[in-house]
Formats: structure tokens, sequence, C-alpha cells
């Protein structure tokens, strides 16, 4: 491989060295031209002269460059973004890095190709000053049925959460989500969307579950200490319809769904607000309150989470 990252026309990357990055990338860009389908790229999907599409592909549910989902897929990306550089991480963990890489690089445009992909690939437009790029666009492909309905998508803005907790291991965090972030039973039990129901019902946890003593502050709405099962903060509405990607529905403000835990059950109460607080109190006896994000465990309590509102545009 190169011992140097250098550019094709039009800011696409060629060969990543393992030598000058601290994660070992071991993946190939590829530089697809208009010969590839014989086709001009879209009008609205130029930038300059080049195609700005970069595409990241999920390792897990979509696999090499080699399997058969992937060349199945292939053509049918090619015909709407004819220009395009390719990445195959190893890993999940490395996404939002080559994201935020291709930003800087000049990319416009990003899809990410993969059922599991969301969180890391929003991370990637972010660093700790903000958005590294804010007329760049995140196309989100979770199957190969939705390449039809992104050839006629238009780009929305989105509100954007962003979430400073403690990793596991005691160290502060900051990392954004598109969807939600939760803390307490539904965060603990760890990738809830891609758990069976058999699964869920039969975990022991859930049967043995004791609520957590938590201060919980909203915008200046609400400030009590409550016993929680869970506590849920959407960009959008939790209780009643997905809460997915909707940005129809955006409004700056969070929906949190408390699901406190009293003598006579479980009792859920709503309340909107722009910045949540939320810490542990003595009652908790040293039982740590984990936090998801976008349905990913990623820490613990305590945790702020503020809205970036219409922060990232999607193509949905």
């Amino acid at each position: 491989m190169r011992k140097q990252w250098p550019s094709l026309p039009g800011g696409h990357f060629a060969f990543v060295s393992r030598t000058l990055f601290p994660i070992s990338f071991l993946l190939v860009f590829q530089h697809l031209d208009k010969t590839r389908s014989g086709k001009e790229p879209s009008p609205h999907l130029i930038c300059g002269a080049t195609m700005c599409a970069f595409v990241i592909v999920d390792p897990v549910s979509c696999g090499s460059q080699h399997s058969r989902g992937w060349r199945l897929l292939e053509p049918k990306l090619a015909e709407i973004y004819p220009y395009m550089s390719l990445a195959f991480p190893r890993r999940r963990s490395e996404m939002a890095a080559l994201v935020s890489a291709a930003l800087r690089e000049g990319h416009t445009e990003i899809v990410a190709v993969g059922g599991d992909l969301l969180e890391e690939a929003v991370n990637g437009f972010f660093d700790g000053d903000g958005s590294l790029s804010p007329d760049a666009v995140l196309a989100f492909l979770a199957t190969s049925d939705g390449v039809s309905k992104l050839s006629k998508a238009a780009v929305h803005p989105i509100d954007v959460g962003r979430a400073t907790y403690l990793s596991r291991d005691g160290k502060p965090r900051t990392r954004y989500f598109a969807t939600m972030a939760a803390f307490g039973h539904a965060a603990g039990v760890g990738d809830t969307q891609k758990r069976s129901l058999l699964e869920k019902l039969g975990d022991w946890r859930s049967l043995g579950y004791r609520g957590r003593a938590v201060r919980l502050i909203v915008d200046q709405s609400f400030d009590e200490i409550v016993t929680i099962r869970s506590v849920a903060i959407g960009n959008r509405q939790i209780i009643g319809k997905t809460s997915g990607v909707q940005p129809e529905t955006d409004d700056g403000q969070f929906n949190v769904a408390i699901t406190m835990q009293t003598r006579a059950g479980n009792a859920l109460r709503e309340v909107k607000g722009r910045r949540v607080l939320a810490a542990p109190v003595a009652e908790t006896h040293g039982r740590a309150v984990p936090v998801a994000l976008d349905y990913h465990s990623v820490g613990r309590l305590p945790a702020t989470f503020e809205i970036l509102p219409r922060a990232l545009n999607v193509r949905c």
C-alpha cells in the first residue's frame, strides 16, 4: 500500500496506509467513473465537476466487497451515484473516523449502507466544536429495497442530540444521536432493537430489575428525584409512533418519556425540553445507571443531553 493518502480528482480517496492512522483501516477506496453505469450523474448530486458521494458499507449487515449482498446492491447504487468512493471498514468503530475524514477531504454527500450504521455515521459529521461540514448531506440506506426511494428523496434538516456522559471506565465522553437516547433498564439490556422478543421476555434482568433513584432536570419545567425504570429521550415523538428519522416532526425540543417505578406499578410521564440532566443519587447504592444512544449501550450516568436544532441534513 502507499504510504500517504493521495486525493483523486474531486477529492476522492485512493489508498489508506495502515501506518498513518491509529486504527487499522485495512480497506480500499474505489473511484468509479461514469463508464461504470454509462450515465451522467444527476445535477443535484454534483459537487463542482465531480460526484461527491462517499459510500461506507456496514461490515456486519452487508459484509465485504466480495459478498453476494453487496454485489447485488452496488449496481443499483451506481445508477444513482455514477461517481462514488467506497469504504469497507473491518469494524463499526472505525466508521465515524472514516466519515469525518471524507468530509474533511471535501465530500458533501455521505451514504451509509447497512442496518446498524446510523449512530456511527452521525458521529462522523461532528467533533468537539460542532458540525464539520454544515452543508453536507447524510443518506442512510438500511436495506436494498430503499435504493429506489433514495433516488427520489429530498434533503431535510433534522434535529440532533448531543450527550455527555461517563464511559464504562469512568471517563467523560461526548457523542451525538439522531433518534433516541435512553437510560435505565432499556439502556442496560443493550442493542434492544436487535434482540428477539423471546430473548427480551426471557432476560432474567427484566424480571428482577429494581428501579434507580435519579435526579432528573428538564429545562425549568421538571426537577425531581424519581425512581426510574427507564427514561427515553427522543428527538421526535416516542409514544404512539416510530422514533426513526422523521424530519417533519422535529421541533427543536426533546420528547422525554419517564417510566417511574411506584408501589402500585409503573407510571408514565411525558415532558418536553431542550436540555436534560440526569444524575444518580445515594439510593442507587453504587449501582450504575446505563446510558444508550440510538439503541447502543455507551456508558452510564451522570449525563447531560442537549438538542441541536436542524443540525444535520439528511436525504430521506
